[in-house]
């Protein structure tokens, strides 16, 4: 498996993992998610304006914004908001199991023993990081959102696998599909406030957690089938864990074992 990709995919995990930080400071700041996730999509498509150019019209492009990247930045707020941050990720990376499953008969992936225990392994870390301490509390509502967010994800995975394999840039799949997402996006963002901090906040989610890092994922998945680049995605939940150990949220005897899991996971994938 190639390692030059597992680093393009761990950094794109690394960059998704603090999008929780980043997006909790724009709340407190009085910014609706709905709004965030506007923005985040906006900002990302106009940082790649000049590198981009037409591919912004590409019909593929526009369809992988429309049917894949819109649906995953709204329904995961929705997800969230109805279940909770840890169950709506927890349900979020149900994406590679999806992604196994399909690839087969979507892109022509083999599943193999190695793979089948890496994605299990990854998905059971994944859920075990966000679930823990009895906190799962399921809410119909957000059980759908969180679905159709797994299901969003897993086809972008796949979908941008497709497209880098048959010779799309990965500049070009990871920017432009961001400026349709946020069209999709901009009835539900005229909410809440907004201040320089979370200006500031949205600024690095755009240029950092969706241009960069969907440019690094789509560099990741020329060099990685879909199914496994879709256990490298499973780091973001790991690097968010992390990240709150180091301000101070209880991690949980959980939240180590998740994390071994994943680390297991995506050294032997």
């Amino acid at each position: 498996m190639s390692m030059s990709g597992k680093v393009y995919l761990g950094l794109a995990a690394f960059l998704w993992g603090t999008l929780g930080l980043a997006a909790s400071i724009a709340m407190r700041e009085g910014m609706s998610p709905e709004s965030i996730s506007f923005f985040r999509a906006f900002i990302g498509s106009l940082v790649g304006i000049p590198l981009v150019g037409k591919k912004f019209l590409d019909r593929k492009l526009i369809l992988l914004g429309l049917a894949f990247t819109g649906p995953l930045y709204l329904s995961y707020v929705y997800s969230v908001r109805y279940s909770g941050i840890g169950v709506a990720a927890a349900l979020l990376y149900l994406a590679p199991s999806i992604v196994v499953l399909l690839s087969p008969k979507l892109l022509g992936e083999r599943i193999t023993p190695r793979k089948g225990l890496a994605v299990s392994l990854a998905t059971i870390g994944a859920v075990i990081t966000q679930v823990r301490g009895g906190e799962f509390s399921p809410n119909p509502v957000g059980i759908a959102f969180g679905l159709i967010t797994a299901f969003s994800y897993a086809g972008i995975i796949m979908y941008v696998r497709k497209l880098v394999s048959t010779g799309y840039e990965p500049i070009h799949v990871g920017i432009a599909p961001q400026l349709w997402a946020s069209l999709e996006l901009l009835p539900f963002s005229f909410r809440g406030e907004i201040t320089l901090a979370g200006l500031g906040a949205v600024l690095y989610l755009g240029v950092f957690t969706a241009a960069l890092a969907y440019v690094l994922q789509a560099k990741g998945l020329e060099l990685m089938d879909a199914g496994s680049a879709s256990v490298m995605s499973t780091l973001e939940p790991l690097v968010a864990l992390i990240i709150g150990l180091l301000i101070g949220e209880d991690v949980g005897l959980g939240g180590i074992l998740g994390s071994l899991m994943i680390i297991l996971a995506s050294a032997i994938i």
